[in-house]
């Protein structure tokens, strides 16, 4: 059986994650310091990619369990207590 402790945590990391990578280095870097009319400094590219992997991650752990599945881990936890 999963437990819920370590979702919580991967949720709440995975959020304060898109909230850095989409307001400090999306927004402000992006429009308060121009950083996309700069060649060299230019890290909206690499900072969008870093959201969007983050936020796949953050959809894929919150996805529904199979009730199956649970259906069976509650059989073996009964067979086994």
């Amino acid at each position: 059986m999963r437990s819920l402790v370590p979702r919580h945590s991967f949720n709440a990391g995975l959020t304060l994650g898109l909230l850095l990578w989409f307001l400090a280095f999306l927004t402000v870097g992006g429009e308060w310091f121009l950083m996309w009319q700069s060649s060299k400094w230019n890290g909206l590219g690499p900072a969008l990619r870093m959201f969007t992997v983050m936020g796949f991650v953050l959809l894929i752990l919150n996805l529904p369990e199979d009730p199956r599945s649970r259906e069976q881990s509650w059989r073996q936890a009964a067979l086994l207590g």
